[in-house]
C-alpha cells in the first residue's frame, strides 16, 4: 500500500506576485469589505505549489521556521542525516543540506511536517538572458574632452541613441548623481580595471558565493555592461552611464560553475539591507537583470527586507518575446522594466504582462564589457531588457540624489508616474519609456494604496501549534496580484504594499486539524491611494484543546526471538467521531519509530516517520469516523535498531471554539 502522512499545517498556494515594502506615511480605512464567502473543504490541500519543472538545486533546500520551534528542525536534521548550512536570522529562513537517500523535492515534503515550519521549498536556479550582440567596437586612443555642460563629447556617445530617448542629458543639466546614492549591481560581478572606468568609485564589493570580495567578472562580462550604462562616468572615458556620480556597489552572484541559485540572491539583499541599516547616510538602488521561473518565498522576504532598509530593487522583465511570468521581475513592488527601441516601441523580444512597470532602452545598447573574458571587446553593442534595467536604475539613483528621502515606494511610484507614457498603462511598455528629466523634477502623487489582512489565527499554549493562514489577493481581472501567510505565533496579518487602487478579492485559506478540514474564506476589499485597507478574517479557530489519553501501551520486544524484525499492532475503538491522536514516545531507549493507521478493512489511512514535538518518535492526528482501527508500530529502521521499545499513546480531543 502506498504511504503518506497527514498535513498537519496548510500548505502554500499557487504564487504569482506578492506584496512588499514598508508602510509609507499613510492613513487607515476600516474594511471596506463586502460579505465574507466561505467554503469548507475535507478534501487534500486545494492549492499546492509544484516545483518539479522547476530548475532548482538537488542537494539544498530552503526552510522557514518560527524562531520558537527551532529545537524540533534541529531534531528533525539530526534524525534525517541533515544539517543547518546557512541561517539567515533576519527572516527567518535556513539552508539545509539534503540527506543522501533523499531528492530535494521529497525532503521538502517532509520537513513541512516538522511542527514550526511555515514552508519550505527548493533552492532555485536563475539564469542571466544571453544577450544579442549587434556590433563589437574596439577601443580607440581617443577620449572624451573636458566639458564644462552636461552633453558628452561625441566619440562613441552618439552611437548611444538611449540617453536622448530618456532624456538623460536634461537631467543631467538638474543632477549627474551624488556620492551619498550607490547603485548596486547584482550580477555576474564587475570588470573594475576596464578602462572606461579609470576614476570611478567602487564601494563595498561583496562576492554572494563565498562571502569575500572577488567581484571580478570573468565568466561573461553581463555584470560590467550592466554597470556602464547605469553608473559609467560620462566625463572620462568614451561613454557615458546614466548616474555619473554615483557609486557602483558590484554583489556576485553567480559562481564559478556560471549557476546562480536562490541563496545568492538573498545574500545580496540582506548585504544591502545590512549596508544601509549601518550607513544611514546613504540609499542604494539595487539593478538585478536576473531572472527564474519558481516562486521564492525566502528571496521575496529577502527582497522585502532590503526594501525595508530603503533599498528599491529594479529588475529586467525578460527576453521570452510574449507574457510569461518570471521572478523577481513579477514580484509585487519590484520596479519591472521592459525593452524599447529608438522609436519608444516595445522591443520584439520583450517580456510583457501587467506587472510591467515602465520601458527603457534595451535594443543595440552600447556599454562596457569585461575584458576578463575571453573573445571579449572592450566595448560592445547587445540587445535584452538586461540592458533597460540599468538605464531605469540609473535614472532611480539620480531621483534620490535630488529626493534622498523618498521612501522605496515613493520611488518607484515616481518612476512610473514620470515616464513618457504616464498616466495611461499598457502590457507591454507599463506607464511608458522612463523619462529621466521628469523623474527628477517634481514629485508626483502616489497612486499606490496597502492592504493589511488580519486574523486570529494565532497560536497559543492553551491550542498549540495551529499553522498559518495562506493570503492570496487577486485585482479585478481576476489575476493574482499579492500572496503571504499570517506567520507564527502573534504574527496573524500580513501587509500588502504597492497595490493599485481598485477592488480586490482577498482569499484566506486555513487548514484545521482538528475537523480535517480546509476553511476558505474570501471578501472583497477597495483599495485607495495612500491609504491602508483592513480586511479582517475571523476563523473558528480552537481556542483551547484539552488531550483525554484512551489508550496507552508499553512495547517491549526484547525477549522476542534474536535476528527478526519486531513491530507492534493494535486494535483501537473510535465510539465518538473526532480527533485522535496517535503518538510514540521513549521507554528509556532511544528508537526512531514509524506508525500506520489502517481502517477496518486494511486500507492505510495514514503513515508517519517524522519527528514530532522535537524527538524521533511519531504522530498521527486526524478525525476519525466511528469505527474500529488498527495502529501499526515499527522501527523506523530496522536494521540498525531492530528490537522495537517504546510507548504508543492514544488520546482524544476536547477540541473548544
Amino acid at each position: 500500500m502506498k504511504r503518506y502522512s497527514i498535513l498537519l499545517a496548510i500548505l502554500l498556494g499557487i504564487t504569482l506576485l506578492s506584496g512588499c515594502f514598508s508602510p509609507s506615511s499613510q492613513s487607515e480605512i476600516k474594511d471596506k469589505i463586502n460579505p465574507v464567502t466561505m467554503i469548507r473543504y475535507s478534501s487534500s490541500d486545494p492549492t499546492p505549489v509544484k516545483y518539479d519543472n522547476v530548475p532548482h538545486n538537488m542537494t539544498r533546500v530552503l526552510v522557514r521556521i518560527d524562531h520558537t520551534y527551532r529545537g524540533h528542525l534541529d531534531a528533525y536534521l539530526t534524525k534525517t542525516g541533515s544539517y543547518v548550512l546557512k541561517e539567515w536570522s533576519e527572516i527567518g529562513w535556513f539552508m539545509v543540506q539534503v540527506p543522501a537517500n533523499e531528492t530535494a523535492l521529497s525532503y521538502i515534503a517532509k520537513l513541512r511536517k516538522v511542527t514550526g515550519v511555515s514552508w519550505a521549498e527548493p533552492e532555485m536556479e536563475y539564469e542571466i538572458p544571453e544577450p544579442i550582440k549587434n556590433s563589437d567596437l574596439y577601443l580607440t586612443d581617443k577620449s572624451k574632452q573636458s566639458y564644462v555642460s552636461a552633453v558628452p563629447g561625441v566619440d562613441l556617445y552618439d552611437q548611444q541613441w538611449g540617453h536622448q530617448n530618456i532624456n538623460s542629458e536634461a537631467a543631467w543639466d538638474i543632477t549627474t548623481g551624488s556620492p551619498n546614492v550607490i547603485v548596486a549591481v547584482i550580477d555576474t560581478g564587475v570588470d573594475k580595471t576596464h578602462q572606461e572606468f579609470v576614476g570611478k568609485t567602487f564601494i563595498g564589493d561583496y562576492n554572494a558565493v563565498d562571502f569575500g570580495t572577488d567581484v571580478s567578472d570573468a565568466l561573461s562580462g553581463h555584470g560590467t555592461h550592466v554597470a556602464g550604462i547605469a553608473a559609467d562616468d560620462g566625463r572620462t572615458g568614451l561613454i557615458a552611464g546614466v548616474a555619473w556620480d554615483c557609486p557602483i556597489m558590484p554583489i556576485k552572484v553567480m559562481n564559478a560553475s556560471g549557476s546562480i541559485y536562490t541563496s545568492y540572491l538573498i545574500e545580496a539583499m540582506l548585504y544591502l539591507a545590512d549596508y544601509a541599516d549601518a550607513n544611514p547616510g546613504v540609499r542604494i538602488v539595487a539593478n538585478m537583470s536576473i531572472g527564474g521561473r519558481g516562486y521564492s518565498y525566502a528571496f521575496k522576504d529577502a527582497i522585502d527586507t532590503a526594501a525595508e532598509a530603503g533599498v528599491l530593487l529594479v529588475t529586467s522583465a525578460g527576453n521570452d518575446y510574449k507574457r510569461i511570468i518570471g521572478y523577481p521581475s513579477c514580484y509585487n513592488g519590484v520596479v519591472d522594466v521592459a525593452a524599447s527601441t529608438p522609436y519608444n516601441q516595445k522591443a520584439d523580444f520583450s517580456t510583457i504582462g501587467p506587472w510591467t512597470s515602465l520601458a527603457a532602452p534595451g535594443d543595440t545598447i552600447l556599454s562596457t564589457v569585461s575584458t576578463l573574458v575571453p573573445g571579449n571587446l572592450v566595448y560592445e553593442s547587445w540587445n535584452g531588457t538586461s540592458m533597460a534595467s540599468p538605464f531605469a536604475c540609473g535614472v532611480a539613483a539620480l531621483v534620490l540624489s535630488e529626493y534622498p528621502t523618498l521612501t522605496a515606494l515613493q520611488l518607484k511610484n515616481q518612476l512610473e508616474q514620470t515616464a513618457q507614457g504616464a498616466p495611461s498603462f499598457n502590457e507591454e511598455l507599463g506607464y511608458g519609456v522612463i523619462d529621466a528629466a521628469a523623474a527628477v523634477g517634481q514629485l508626483e502623487p502616489m497612486i499606490y494604496g496597502s492592504l493589511d489582512v488580519t486574523t486570529n489565527i494565532i497560536s497559543t499554549p492553551d491550542t498549540g501549534w495551529l499553522g498559518v493562514g495562506v493570503i492570496s489577493i487577486y485585482d479585478g481581472n481576476g489575476l493574482l496580484a499579492g500572496f503571504g501567510t499570517t506567520g507564527a505565533g502573534a504574527a496573524a496579518n500580513y501587509l500588502f504594499h504597492a497595490l493599485k487602487p481598485g477592488t480586490y478579492r482577498v482569499q484566506v485559506v486555513y487548514y484545521d486539524a482538528f475537523e480535517g478540514e480546509y476553511e476558505i474564506q474570501s471578501k472583497n476589499a477597495t483599495i485607495t491611494r495612500e491609504a491602508t485597507t483592513v480586511a479582517d478574517f475571523q476563523f473558528g479557530i480552537p481556542t483551547s484543546v484539552v488531550a483525554t489519553l484512551e489508550q496507552h501501551y508499553d512495547i517491549d520486544q526484547t525477549a522476542e526471538v534474536e535476528g527478526e524484525q519486531y513491530y507492534y499492532e493494535v486494535d483501537f475503538e473510535v465510539t465518538v467521531e473526532g480527533a485522535y491522536d496517535f503518538i510514540t514516545s521513549s521507554s528509556g531507549t532511544a528508537l526512531d519509530t514509524a506508525i500506520t493507521l489502517y481502517d477496518a478493512v486494511g486500507n492505510e489511512l495514514a503513515y508517519n516517520d517524522d519527528h514530532e514535538g522535537g524527538h524521533n518518535f511519531s504522530r498521527i492526528l486526524m478525525k476519525l469516523p466511528v469505527g474500529t482501527y488498527t495502529v501499526y508500530v515499527e522501527n523506523w529502521d530496522p536494521k540498525k535498531q531492530p528490537i522495537l521499545i517504546c510507548n504508543l499513546d492514544i488520546h482524544s480531543f476536547a477540541v473548544t471554539y
